[in-house]
C-alpha cells in the first residue's frame, strides 16, 4: 500500500509540474509583448525584445518619434513561422490596412527584426509630408507676401 501511495504522489508533482509549465514564447505572444511595452512608453524592455541589431532603432524611436508608439493600440491578427524566421501581421487601431513585424530565432528566443521606421515612416514617405506641407504653404501666401518672407 505504501508503495502505491509513493508512486501516485510522485506522479502528481509531476503532473502539477507540467501543468504549471509555462508556454514557450510563440512570435504572436512576442509581437503583443512588444506592441504592450511600447505602448507604455517602456524602450528600456523593447529594447530586450528586438535583435542586437534592432536596438538602435528603439533608441531612436525613444528619442524622436515616442509620441507615436504610446498609448497605441495594435492588434495581432497571424503569424506565420518559417523554421528560424517568422512574420507577425498586425493592425494599428484607427489605421487602415495591416502591417508585418518580421521576427527571427536567436539562441532560442524569438526576437523582433525592428525597424524605426514601421512608426514614423519611410525616408521617402517623410520627404513627401514634407513636399505636400510645402505644396501647401505656398497655396496659402501670394506671391507678394513670399517675397517678404524671403527678405
Amino acid at each position: 500500500m505504501k508503495k502505491t501511495t509513493k508512486y501516485f504522489t510522485i506522479a502528481v508533482i509531476a503532473l502539477l509540474f507540467s501543468a504549471c509549465k509555462q508556454e514557450a514564447a510563440t512570435p504572436k505572444s512576442i509581437t503583443e509583448s512588444f506592441f504592450t511595452t511600447l505602448s507604455a512608453g517602456d524602450f528600456t524592455k523593447a529594447k530586450t525584445m528586438v535583435t542586437k541589431d534592432s536596438e538602435e532603432a528603439i533608441e531612436s524611436l525613444k528619442t524622436f518619434a515616442a509620441d507615436q508608439v504610446k498609448g497605441k493600440k495594435y492588434t495581432v491578427i497571424k503569424e506565420d513561422i518559417q523554421g528560424e524566421n517568422a512574420t507577425v501581421t498586425y493592425k494599428q487601431e484607427g489605421k487602415e490596412g495591416e502591417k508585418t513585424m518580421q521576427l527571427m530565432k536567436v539562441e532560442g528566443n524569438w526576437k523582433i527584426m525592428f525597424d524605426k521606421n514601421e512608426f514614423t515612416g519611410s525616408l521617402d514617405e517623410l520627404t513627401k509630408s514634407i513636399e505636400e506641407m510645402g505644396d501647401s504653404l505656398n497655396t496659402d501666401f501670394s506671391e507678394e507676401d513670399t517675397m517678404k518672407i524671403a527678405k
